[in-house]
């Protein structure tokens, strides 16, 4: 694949679409149009790849080869249904929509970077796994190309595994953030700095990379210490925070004794 033959629009400006474009514009993909709905940060975001900034979905270029839909969930069938009919290939990159939401487009697909995003944090494109999907083999192929133009990590996804990594991505991704985020509260009723928790995380998720995370499971539930969990579970102010400590601590016991 040449990069520079393929006419690009871009719909959505927000942090996933702006690494997305930069990454495509920095290997030379002809980004030609950029459409959002706040026009200021469509405006950056088409300077940014040297685009033109239009102002509705029906000036999208119907001779373009792919339009690539990176808006919130709720959003992507509206801006699919405003786009003009043309020669394209709409995509989208959710992880939680299916392709139908693309309808009445024929050629429809999902390229998805399997990654998190967040105001000012860099993230090397490169090194993101992208999940692709299409309605046909000659869209699947187009997406499947500029995906590896960008990422060294490509991976067709059939369409009935969709859910179950979007699934196993919610655990590893934002469950994990959100017991981080326990953590960093819990700590807050200390004297002690949020960051001396920094090294415990890194090497957690270092060796959960490395090993079967259940087989290199501590703590006080794998090692059923009772007392010290009801002490914990005392420590916490909400019911639903007990119960989730509870139910944790028993699925950890559950899944040693399959081990």
């Amino acid at each position: 694949m040449n990069p520079q033959d393929v006419k690009i629009g871009i719909a959505g400006a927000g942090r996933l679409m702006n690494h997305l474009a930069l990454a495509l514009h920095d290997h030379e993909f002809d980004i030609q149009q950029v459409w959002n709905r706040d026009r200021q940060k469509g405006k950056a975001l088409a300077n940014a790849v040297d685009a033109h900034l239009i102002s509705d979905l029906q000036s999208f270029n119907p001779f373009l080869d792919l339009i690539i839909i990176g808006v919130s969930d709720h959003a992507i069938d509206h801006v699919a249904g405003e786009s003009p009919p043309g020669r394209y290939m709409d995509c989208h990159t959710s992880e939680a929509s299916e392709t139908d939401v693309l309808s009445p487009h024929q050629r429809r697909g999902i390229l998805y970077p399997l990654q998190t995003f967040s105001p000012n944090r860099f993230i090397d494109v490169s090194k993101i796994p992208f999940l692709v999907h299409a309605s046909d083999d000659e869209s699947c192929d187009l997406i499947t190309a500029v995906a590896e133009e960008i990422s060294d990590k490509v991976y067709k996804l059939p369409k009935e595994e969709w859910v179950v990594v979007h699934l196993a991505a919610v655990f590893a991704g934002n469950f994990t953030n959100h017991m981080i985020g326990m953590a960093h509260e819990i700590l807050q009723r200390t004297t002690m700095p949020y960051e001396m928790l920094e090294p415990l995380i890194q090497e957690t998720v270092a060796k959960a990379l490395t090993h079967d995370p259940y087989k290199v499971q501590t703590g006080p539930a794998i090692r059923r210490d009772q007392a010290t969990m009801q002490r914990h579970m005392d420590l916490l102010p909400l019911k639903s925070e007990k119960e989730l400590y509870r139910m944790i601590s028993e699925n950890i016991q559950n899944k040693s004794e399959e081990l």
